[in-house]
């Protein structure tokens, strides 16, 4: 009868311990991929205050984009980093090489100067990308729309990547945890 109660006891400690480890890896992937999530947005917040700084109309009124974004993933067609300037007069874009012929699409703009972070629209090649925008008004009373887009595969590759190093740390903390109980 012992045995049947230390065993019990054993089995219950077990499953306590697992379950508890298995929330715990949830939570903690939760946290690292709302972490690199912010990292992203702090970056493509970065890169569109260059493209803001680059951006001007000409005499003619035109919407002017002088090379700003050195990274040369914005070259790339289709590499999951993107930018555009509207200009919200005439429509007119200017758009990094990487959109190739594509458009990025977001709900309606802001204010003027009110940075948006819009995290779920769809990029060129149809996948959910992370972006942000600001809607920018000149002293003419002209105004542009200037979106820095990122794939959001770079967060899920990030996210995958730490939970494929989490894993083995909680299975050895759970073994540890059992033999403790064990002995």
């Amino acid at each position: 009868m012992g045995n049947s109660i230390r065993f019990r006891l054993w089995l219950a400690a077990t499953i306590s311990i697992l379950v508890a480890l298995a929330i715990a890896g949830a939570g903690l992937r939760y946290l690292f991929e709302l972490h690199v999530e912010r990292r992203v947005v702090g970056e493509l917040t970065v890169d569109l205050n260059e493209l803001i700084g680059a951006t001007t109309f000409a005499s003619d009124g035109r919407l002017v984009v002088t090379p700003v974004l050195t990274d040369p993933r914005f070259a790339n067609p289709l590499s999951g980093y993107y930018w555009q300037v509207e200009d919200i007069g005439t429509g007119s874009l200017e758009r990094s090489r990487s959109l190739w012929d594509a458009k990025l699409v977001l709900p309606a703009s802001g204010e003027g100067g009110e940075l948006r972070t819009v995290e779920e629209i769809t990029g060129p090649a149809g996948e959910l990308s992370i972006a942000v925008e600001r809607t920018i008004i000149d002293a003419g009373g002209r105004s542009f729309r200037a979106i820095v887009a990122e794939d959001h595969r770079t967060v899920e590759v990030s996210v995958s990547e730490y939970v494929r190093d989490l894993a083995p740390a909680l299975l050895m903390l759970a073994a540890v945890l059992m033999a403790a109980f064990f002995i």
